[in-house]
């Protein structure tokens, strides 16, 4: 992550390829990547793509707080927020970090994500 937020595209994917070959998440880390090293359209259409193709592995499978992360990465307030209360529905233990999460600086300022942190004590 810290690669990818300092702009070296080339080392975050290489970073992000290696992480995902061990946690089988590469279709994740993908998006994340594109999304952070500012290929946002690609990342949004790769997500929304993914999406329609399996609507339910998108609900009942993925981690949703890496989902959140990901439209929060994107900058797309509406979908954050979504999947931040599918992770708060079923007590995502990260949620701990919200508050400080590179990930949610775009959204961090907006009422209804500062609303979430006063909701789940933070």
């Amino acid at each position: 992550m810290t690669w990818a937020f300092s702009g070296d595209a080339s080392k975050a994917e290489e970073m992000f390829r290696k992480s995902a070959e061990v946690e089988g998440r590469e279709f994740q880390l993908r998006s994340a990547i594109l999304a952070m090293t500012g290929r946002v359209p690609e990342a949004r259409k790769r997500r929304e793509d993914w999406e329609r193709q399996h609507p339910d592995n998108a609900v009942n499978k993925e981690d949703p707080l890496d989902v959140a992360r990901l439209w929060a990465v994107i900058g797309d307030l509406p979908k954050t927020l979504l999947w931040l209360e599918r992770t708060w529905a079923v007590r995502g233990t990260e949620l701990v970090w919200l508050k400080i999460d590179p990930r949610f600086r775009k959204v961090r300022a907006a009422p209804e994500f500062q609303a979430i942190l006063r909701r789940m004590g933070l």
